[in-house]
């Protein structure tokens, strides 16, 4: 037994010292390459697998969508009640143009959600009312003179935008722009040549807080389906040619602090439902078509800028219509049919710097006040039927 372990721990002695020997054997030079060569393996290897992992990790992260289908796309769209299936029937159809491009021509495809799913899936109808407001506002006819990044396949909605100099020469982002999360929240598309009636589809886009479509070549009415929108808190429409009377369901829209609707066609009254708008700073209905008076704007207590000049609103010009307004910095009543005579109280708000009631029918006597306003720089009284002179102690 002791003979045998002998024998093999010789033999184990010797087989080493054979492969040394070997190994010894070996020029250097080649050693050296052997083992670089290895290295450098063993190296690609590891970089390989780890590359192998992250790409398993990343496609853990992004579910994979597949080609959209379009029976699922089109039920889906008319369940909401985004469409009607007569619109899709119809190739040539805003609503047939948008879909075939989601299905044929997006690559950073949105999942449908389920028919049966009550919560729309916010994501696909933002995409898709995007693609549809493009074509029916003429972008896809390049009728756009800026695209804003419109319509890029391979990039989510949230990019479909463009870091332009605003009027003031400060960078702004004009487009679509989104929360860290994805949801649309400020639609901007100024002086773009935007044609035609604004899309009711833009009313589902629950989640905006600004809209802005100033100076384009929109017609028509606003579409009812803006009722919608009772998270904006900036709506501007300004430099279009939107007509028709100011629609009730504007009342709704409660979060407002900016209304902009001026430069436009709009005619008749303003409505009642604008008592309920009472945390707007800033409302501009210049330039349209509107008539009789002020009553239902008095409940608007935090007005700071009013413009309603360049209209035929005709009543008597009274304080009381404006008394709420402590705040009031900017007042222009201009270009109107106002009657009346002018109360001293016009001067006794404390941060007016702006009062423009000229080109009207006032009559009276000018203001005479004894207290000093010192905020009040541009009074014009001009073009009415006043009588006496405006007192030096008006101003600073």
């Amino acid at each position: 037994m002791n003979a045998r372990r002998s024998s093999m721990s010789t033999q184990g002695i010797s087989t080493w010292g054979i492969t040394t020997h070997v190994i010894s054997k070996i020029p250097k030079k080649k050693y050296m390459k052997w083992i670089f060569w290895a290295g450098s393996l063993l190296m690609f290897v590891t970089i390989m697998a780890l590359i192998i992992m992250a790409s398993i990790d990343d496609k853990k992260d992004k579910k994979f969508v597949p080609p959209l289908d379009r029976d699922e796309v089109e039920k889906y769209l008319a369940e909401i009640g985004l469409v009607t299936m007569d619109e899709m029937k119809e190739d040539s159809s805003a609503q047939s143009l948008a879909v075939d491009w989601l299905i044929k021509t997006d690559i950073a495809r949105v999942a449908v959600p389920l028919i049966h799913l009550k919560e729309p899936n916010i994501f696909f109808l933002q995409r898709y009312i995007m693609v549809l407001f493009f074509i029916k506002t003429q972008g896809k006819e390049d009728g756009w003179t800026s695209n804003w990044n419109f319509m890029h396949a391979e990039n989510n909605i949230c990019s479909w935008n463009e870091n332009m100099a605003d009027e003031n020469g400060n960078t702004h982002v004009f487009g679509a722009e989104c929360d860290s999360d994805g949801i649309l929240r400020r639609l901007e598309i100024p002086r773009s040549n935007l044609f035609g009636s604004i899309p009711r589809e833009v009313g589902y886009l629950t989640n905006l807080n600004f809209l802005a479509l100033d100076y384009n070549k929109l017609t028509g009415n606003l579409p009812p389906e803006m009722e919608y929108l009772i998270n904006c808190q900036h709506l501007s429409l300004q430099g279009n040619e939107i007509s028709g009377p100011l629609p009730n369901f504007l009342g709704a829209l409660t979060n407002l602090q900016f209304l902009g609707l001026g430069q436009n066609l709009f005619e008749g009254v303003i409505p009642e439902t604008f008592q309920l708008l009472t945390n707007l700073i800033t409302l501009g209905l210049n330039q349209n078509v509107l008539k009789g008076g002020f009553s239902n704007i008095r409940t608007l207590r935090n007005m700071r800028r009013l413009y309603l000049d360049s209209n035929s609103f005709e009543e008597r010009l009274d304080i009381i219509d404006f008394a709420n307004m402590l705040e009031l910095e900017e007042l222009d009543l201009s270009h109107n049919q106002l009657s009346g005579s002018i109360s001293d109280e016009f001067f006794e708000y404390p941060n007016l710097s702006i009062l423009d009631l000229s080109h009207n029918k006032l009559n009276g006597e000018l203001p005479n006040r004894s207290q000093d306003n010192y905020n009040l720089k541009i009074l014009a009284l001009n073009d009415n039927h006043l009588t006496g002179s405006v007192k030096e102690n008006i101003f600073k």
